[in-house]
C-alpha cells in the first residue's frame, strides 16, 4: 500500500504553513516532499515543516510551479506527504557541487549498502527507486549524473528528478531536513518491493532526418557546429528563417532531440552567440546524433501517458513527476494546466513540480516529463 496526502496554500504565513502541514499528515509517514514558490519565506517553510516531521526525511526546493488538486500551478506552498508499507528510506546531502560533484560515490554507496542493495546480485534493480533535487544555479547536474554512473559502474539508475529554482528571479535553495542549502543537491533513495517504473514523457516529435553534432564544449553546454556548420545557420536553415529570428519562442517550438537508442532525450537551446553557436539548457556531445523536433499534441501524449501506466502495473498507487517549465508555458498558452493533470492523476494520485531542468536514470533532459510510478 503507498499513500499520499497532497496539501497546497497561497497563503505565506508561519500559521498557515503549519495548519497545512498538519492536515497533510498520514498515521505513519515514510517521506516529504514540498515545493514552494519563490514570493514566499523558504528559510520559514522549511523549519516549519520539518518541525512538524521531525523524524522522517524532509527534502523541499525553491519552484517555478507546484503539482497540486488545482492541476499545474504557480505561486504555492505545496507539500506532500507520502508513505509505503514497505519503504526504506535514505536522503542523501550533496553540498558544495560546483567543487565537489564528482566526490560522492561512496558516500551514495554507503547508503545503498545501509538499504541491503547489493548490485552486484541479480534483480536488485527491481528493489528500490530514486528521486533527485538538484539546485539548477550550480549546472552540476550533468557532473552527478557522471558520478551516478561510475557509482553502479553503468548500470541503470532507477532515479527521476528535477532541478529546483524559480527562471524569472534566479532564486535557488534546498532543503534537507530543515538545512537549507545552495549550491547542493539532494538524493532520496527507497527501498521497496513495490513495482516500480520511471519513464520520460515528450510532448514534442522528431522531424526530418538525423543530424550530428561535429563541435561542442561541455563546459558551457554550447553546441558549436553540426553537420559540419555553425549550429546557428543548421538550426536556421532547418526553421527556414534567418540567424537573426532564433528566438526563445522558436527554440521553445523546436527543440533538438538527442538519440540514445531507441529514446530521444529533448535539449533546449537558450541563445545564439555572435560566432553561430548556441547554448543549451543541458550539454551536446560532440559526435551526438540528433533531430529537430516540434510540437505534438498536449493531450493526445497524456492520455497515451496514462494508458502506459495503468498498463504498466495492475494497481498504480503514486506518480511523483517533474514537468520542465517550458512545458508549463506551453500548458498555460493552451489553457490546458487543469485538463493534464487530471488525465494523470485519474491513472493514480499525482504530486510533483515545475523544474529548470529534468533527470532521469543517468541523463539531464530538457522540456520533458520524467516521473516515477510505484504500485502492485
Amino acid at each position: 500500500m503507498v499513500k499520499l496526502n497532497n496539501k497546497f496554500t497561497n497563503i505565506g504565513t508561519e500559521e498557515e504553513v503549519r495548519k497545512i502541514a498538519r492536515e497533510a499528515r498520514l498515521d505513519k509517514v515514510s517521506f516529504v516532499l514540498f515545493f514552494v514558490s519563490e514570493k514566499f519565506d523558504f528559510d520559514m517553510v522549511s523549519r516549519v515543516i520539518n518541525e512538524e516531521y521531525p523524524d522522517v526525511p524532509v527534502i523541499g526546493g525553491i519552484s517555478t510551479g507546484e503539482i497540486n488538486e488545482l492541476g499545474y500551478t504557480d505561486s504555492t506552498i505545496t507539500i506532500n506527504v507520502i508513505y509505503g508499507d514497505d519503504f526504506e528510506v535514505k536522503a542523501i546531502r550533496l553540498t558544495r557541487l560546483t567543487e565537489k560533484a564528482m566526490v560522492y560515490k561512496r558516500r551514495i554507496r554507503r547508503a545503498l549498502n545501509e538499504l541491503g542493495l547489493d548490485f552486484n546480485k541479480e534483480g536488485t534493480e527491481d528493489k528500490y527507486f530514486a528521486i533527485s533535487l538538484i539546485d539548477y544555479s550550480t549546472a552540476q547536474e550533468e557532473s552527478l549524473m557522471t558520478m551516478l554512473t561510475n557509482t553502479l559502474n553503468n548500470k541503470y539508475w532507477k532515479l527521476a528528478g528535477g532541478s529546483v529554482g524559480n527562471i524569472v528571479t534566479g532564486k535557488s535553495a534546498i532543503s534537507i531536513n530543515g538545512n537549507v542549502l545552495q549550491d547542493a543537491g539532494a538524493l532520496i533513495l527507497v527501498k521497496t518491493n513495490k513495482k516500480v517504473i520511471v519513464k520520460h514523457e515528450n510532448i514534442y516529435k522528431p522531424v526530418g532526418k538525423i543530424h550530428r553534432v561535429t563541435s561542442a564544449s561541455i563546459e558551457d553546454r554550447r553546441g558549436i557546429a553540426a553537420d559540419g556548420i555553425p549550429f546557428a545557420e543548421l538550426y536556421a536553415k532547418e526553421c527556414n528563417v534567418s540567424i537573426d529570428k532564433l528566438d526563445d519562442k522558436l527554440f521553445s517550438k523546436k527543440p533538438i532531440g538527442r538519440i540514445a537508442g531507441e529514446d530521444t532525450y529533448i535539449a533546449s537551446p537558450i541563445c545564439v552567440n555572435s560566432d553561430g553557436s548556441i547554448n543549451f539548457y543541458t550539454r551536446v556531445m560532440t559526435g551526438a546524433p540528433f533531430y529537430f523536433m516540434e510540437s505534438d499534441d498536449i493531450i493526445q501524449c497524456t492520455h497515451k501517458t496514462a494508458d502506459l501506466i495503468r498498463n504498466s502495473m495492475k494497481k498504480p498507487e503514486l506518480i511523483i513527476g517533474f514537468n520542465c517549465i517550458l512545458r508549463y508555458l506551453r500548458m498555460q498558452d493552451e489553457n490546458v494546466q487543469k485538463e493534464v493533470y487530471s488525465i494523470i492523476n485519474e491513472a493514480a494520485p499525482y504530486c510533483g513540480f515545475t523544474t529548470l531542468g529534468e533527470q532521469i536514470d543517468k541523463t539531464q533532459v530538457n522540456q520533458t516529463l520524467t516521473y516515477i510510478v510505484i504500485g502492485e
